[in-house]
């Protein structure tokens, strides 16, 4: 049996402030689970320039497969600005998506 057969673990975790990659983020409030076989994402949300940012859904391992449910609301877009080969970028968006292997589908209204 090797050591990493059978284990399971889970992150809880809300933080006020923090930086991610550089960015500023706030509200962020994670609540991972994990075992040999797969990821569960119950809830991964943060807000960056007061933008509500909420994913969840799953990873299996074996045989792969995934499913993300990605919720951002009223969300500024504003931040793409800070890629300098983009000339203009701006607005709101709504989305509305679901991310698996076998498809993408949703909605994104900007």
């Amino acid at each position: 049996m090797e050591v990493f057969d059978k284990f399971i673990s889970g992150v809880k975790n809300k933080v006020i402030s923090i930086k991610l990659s550089g960015f500023p983020v706030k509200n962020v409030d994670i609540d991972l689970q994990a075992n040999e076989k797969s990821l569960n994402i119950g809830q991964f949300y943060l807000e960056y320039e007061n933008n509500p940012l909420l994913l969840n859904g799953y990873v299996q391992f074996i045989p792969v497969n995934i499913m993300f449910l990605c919720l951002p609301r009223t969300f500024n877009l504003d931040f793409l600005g800070i890629d300098k080969n983009i000339a203009q970028a701006g607005g709101i968006a709504n989305v509305d998506a679901i991310f698996s292997i076998e498809a993408t589908t949703g909605h994104i209204l900007l």
